[in-house]
This record gives C-alpha cells, structure tokens and sequence, in this order.
C-alpha cells in the first residue's frame, strides 16, 4: 500500500459526495470519497493509501485525460515478471510502487528516468492522522 502525508486545503461536499483536495510536497492530490463518515475540514493533517495496482505511469503528463493527480516522480527500480512489472518510485522523499501490466506495446521505463503517476481520484483512502 502506497502512504503519502498531506494537509488538506479543501473540502467540497454535495450528497453522498466529497471533494477533498490535499497538499502534499508541493502538489494538490484530488480525493473523491463516496459515502464516507469521517468529517474531514480545512487544515486537517491526512494520510493518503493507495494500491499499486491503482496507478498509472507516462513519460509526458496527461493533458488530454480526465486524471487530475498527476505526481512527477523517478524511477529507482524495476522487477519485470511475468504478468507485471513492479516499479519502485521516488516522489520527494517518499518511497511509492506502481505496478504495471506487462504488454508488448507498454512503453518502456528506465532506472533515474523522471516519468509521472497517475492515481484516480476515487482509488484514494484518507485517514487522519
């Protein structure tokens, strides 16, 4: 499970819905919470969790595509096996993974090569810390 430590600078609630927008290392997270119960408000300190699986990574950013978090990070290593390859990711000071499914048309990612992640909103699990 991949951790990141952020402050949250917004909230926007409508029904079953929140918005939660948070600041981590410099770079606004967007989470997307469905029927949660925590109350969560402006300054609260947040960890977010979020699987491998649910990730994304591209050498440019996303700018035709709806995904609104993207992370500049940089690959540190990589484990190719036979279904996936597991990429261990440097965001600032943090240590994440990115699992990728192996495809003979995926592009190919290099040790040191800075590249970015993409998360989908509603894969992220707040917790306050």
């Amino acid at each position: 499970m991949n951790r990141l430590q952020g402050e949250i600078i917004e909230v926007v609630k409508k029904d079953a819905l929140k918005r939660v927008e948070v600041l981590v290392s410099g770079v606004i997270i967007h989470v997307l919470l469905i029927d949660e119960q925590e109350e969560y408000v402006q300054g609260d300190q947040v960890e977010l969790l979020f699987k491998p699986m649910a990730t994304i990574l591209a050498k440019q950013p996303f700018n035709t595509l709806s995904i609104l978090n993207q992370l500049p990070v940089t690959i540190m290593d990589s484990k190719v096996g036979e279904i996936l390859t597991e990429y261990k990711l440097n965001f600032g000071e943090t240590e994440l993974t990115a699992l990728i499914l192996n495809s003979n048309k995926q592009q190919q990612f290099f040790k040191d090569e800075a590249v970015f992640l993409a998360i989908k909103s509603n894969q992220i699990m707040l917790n306050k810390v």
